[in-house]
């Protein structure tokens, strides 16, 4: 999945949630066809050099499938945030009390029924636009966005969220302190929309325990597309816990957590398709699995513990 962002000529492009770069070593530490051309090179270039023995793999696990069967809508989830910022226009994250530096931002305010178009000034970097907790379209990130709303049924005010995600930063070149969020006004009418409240969801260990042991999640599994919701469920793992590879085939966009600890993104484009599980940060017994899907979820509302990295699924570009 592309998650990192970096940048040339300005321009934005990602890389993978994995940190296997064609390196001797992949990410679970296992050596490659890599290392074994290194050794024997390097046996070629110094005949008589002692070389230590080959390390071995770790054991890898396939624990199966688990259920993520309770579900809540994160528009409903604001309570355990920080307290909002408000603002007469939209802020980037960094300029929030909170001084947000990672994560999502979630801009809501109250929309006329007038209004069946706004625009969306520049987004970094990719974003959900939700009319009364209910999903209504993608954000890009461009320079501006125009999009159409459905019409009110009811002729009454309605909740406008846009929810935006940080997808890395760049450490070099001249986007190095690029702010994050939306950048610049949303407008009807070509008026700009005022009065924006601005949660913080940074999914820290904190909001994750609070989110978890609260009482908002539900069971019936949604009729509709929810838009951006957490799914929860446990691996059960019986003697001692072994590395593994979580399968997201079938799930759209997010994050997935362990325990509380942030395993990483996925996207359904490709090429990257599993995530790595070490298992240090699994236990014996009951481990929490909660998913943050931005798009869509699964339909089956299910994921899969493999014992093998895929990592060359092809992508939605060819």
């Amino acid at each position: 999945a592309h998650t990192h962002a970096h940048t040339h000529a300005h321009t934005h492009a990602h890389t993978h949630a994995h940190t296997d770069y064609n390196a001797p070593l992949n990410e679970a530490g296992d050596i490659t066809p890599k290392y074994l051309m290194l050794r024997a090179l390097l046996e070629k270039k110094f005949p008589g050099m002692q070389l230590p023995p080959v390390p071995h793999n770790s054991p890898k696990m396939e624990y199966g499938e688990v259920s993520l069967a309770l579900y809540v809508k994160l528009a409903d989830v604001t309570q355990y945030t920080h307290k909002p910022h408000q603002s007469d226009s939209p802020l980037p994250m960094e300029y929030l009390d909170s001084g947000q530096s990672f994560g999502f931002i979630l801009y809501r305010t109250k929309l006329s029924s007038k209004h069946q178009f706004i625009t969306v000034g520049e987004v970094r970097d990719f974003g959900m636009v939700m009319l009364d907790k209910s999903p209504v379209q993608q954000l890009a990130g461009l320079a501006e966005q125009t999009l159409y709303l459905p019409k009110s049924v009811d002729g009454k005010e309605r909740v406008l969220d846009l929810l935006i995600e940080n997808m890395g930063r760049m450490n070099f070149d001249a986007l190095i302190n690029e702010r994050k969020g939306i950048l610049g006004d949303v407008k009807a009418s070509n008026a700009a929309l005022k009065n924006w409240l601005m949660y913080s969801f940074d999914f820290t260990q904190a909001f994750l325990d609070t989110v978890d042991s609260g009482a908002l999640w539900l069971r019936t599994p949604p009729t509709s597309d929810p838009g951006p919701a957490l799914y929860k469920g446990n691996l059960v793992i019986s003697g001692k816990p072994q590395d593994t590879f979580m399968d997201m085939e079938g799930w759209s966009k997010g994050v997935v957590f362990i325990n509380g600890v942030n395993i990483g993104r996925y996207w359904s484009i490709g090429p990257q398709r599993t995530l790595y599980v070490p298992a240090p940060i699994l236990k014996s017994g009951l481990n929490r699995v909660i998913i943050f899907e931005m798009l869509q979820s699964k339909r089956s509302q299910t994921v899969s513990f493999v014992g093998a990295a895929v990592l060359d699924k092809p992508t939605l570009f060819g």
